[in-house]
């Protein structure tokens, strides 16, 4: 990350009047007033959101555990890794480990932070805990049987193939599946 200077620093857009436009348990959506470096003013909305954990869970035979689920906001069906939104003074290692119980019924003894990321940072603040739990066992079945129809272990090459066919969903899913591959030296498969 560069460090603000003078050569840089002109191209910060600045934010003024910043006001909430709702706020709910998942977002907060706000509008600004925002001066661009070319002294342009424009209105600008964006929306902040809890941090999440996403969980790039891999086993003794280094598969990665994916969840087969539908989201309804873009009407698509597609593959997850597991997360969530990490509660208000959460570690968000603490959540990688609750949701991934939660949503497919395996605990991991260690997880390890892999990046912090921000999926849409021009329009939302929402900081992307991403981790890799090892060690897992499972303890039955998922609590939360809503989040997903089904889950499946997959290898790199699997993983390769879900992600170059567009059968991710998230770019949690794409960013995790991406870092798995290149540990693995996989790359996604030739049009």
């Amino acid at each position: 990350m560069t460090a603000p200077n003078e050569s840089v620093e002109p191209w910060r857009w600045i934010g003024h009047d910043e006001r909430v436009v709702h706020r709910s348990r998942w977002l907060t959506h706000y509008a600004a007033r925002v001066k661009l470096p070319d002294g342009t003013r424009v209105d600008h909305h964006f929306v902040r959101t809890p941090a999440a954990a996403i969980v790039l869970a891999v086993d003794d035979e280094d598969q990665v555990l994916l969840m087969w689920r539908h989201r309804f906001v873009p009407d698509l069906w597609g593959w997850e890794l597991p997360g969530g939104l990490v509660d208000e003074g959460e570690d968000p290692a603490v959540t990688a480990v609750r949701e991934l119980e939660e949503e497919t019924g395996f605990r991991a003894s260690a997880v390890e932070p892999l990046l912090v990321y921000q999926p849409m940072a021009g329009m939302a603040d929402s900081p992307h805990h991403l981790f890799l739990a090892r060690g897992l066992c499972f303890t039955g079945e998922a609590a939360d049987r809503t989040e997903a129809e089904r889950t499946a272990w997959m290898s790199a090459e699997e993983c390769a193939g879900v992600l170059g066919a567009g059968r991710t969903l998230t770019s949690g899913t794409a960013v995790g599946l991406l870092s798995f591959l290149a540990r693995r030296g996989v790359g996604l498969p030739a049009e």
